[in-house]
């Protein structure tokens, strides 16, 4: 049984990725952090990235859910602090750190589409030449996550101005071009 690595930025669906390895008969490595993308010269690794707003939406609430006696809401204040200190460095910083990885031999998988479409979880075992998964297969996949809520973050229900302010002067919509992500403000 093969065993890739599963890596991707924090919030960005390591435990969706990590489940469809085992979907597919795959024995993955628990999933890793890492800006460290010469790991794919010498491994298998299958790397999955978010669009920025809904993963700082997801360690939002993954926060709300850690910190005892913190409320769940989602509020403007607690995603500037998350911003600013994305697991302990800015959002801007991190996805920036991880950019080297979208040019490696790695398969990378976005995160949106790993969850919408079949096809995406099939690159998957293209990469590691394994059988492709059936529908009741991929069916299985959704809702996956330790801190999975319910339903998918929504980061147009809680963006502000302020936050808007912050995310064009640290540059983060170029970050999200560069990802594929063309967003209407």
């Amino acid at each position: 049984m093969s065993s890739p690595l599963v890596i991707a930025l924090p919030k960005a669906g390591n435990n969706v990725t990590e489940k469809a390895c085992k979907l597919l008969g795959l024995s993955p490595a628990h999933h890793k952090h890492t800006a460290n993308y010469h790991l794919a010269e010498t491994n298998k690794v299958i790397y999955t990235y978010r669009n920025p707003r809904n993963a700082l939406v997801s360690a939002v609430k993954y926060l709300n859910s850690q910190v005892r006696g913190m409320d769940s809401l989602i509020t403007e204040d607690k995603l500037i602090d998350q911003f600013f200190d994305f697991f302990n460095c800015s959002l801007p910083y991190t996805y920036r750190a991880f950019a080297p990885w979208h040019k490696t031999s790695a398969c990378i998988i976005k995160f949106e589409d790993l969850i919408t479409k079949k096809e995406e979880m099939n690159k998957i075992a293209d990469y590691m030449g394994v059988k492709h998964c059936s529908d009741a297969t991929y069916a299985q996949l959704y809702g996956s996550s330790p801190t999975w809520s319910g339903k998918l973050s929504e980061w147009e229900l809680v963006w502000t101005d302020k936050l808007d302010h912050y995310w064009k002067e640290e540059g983060v919509v170029e970050i999200e071009q560069g990802l594929g992500y063309q967003l209407a403000l």
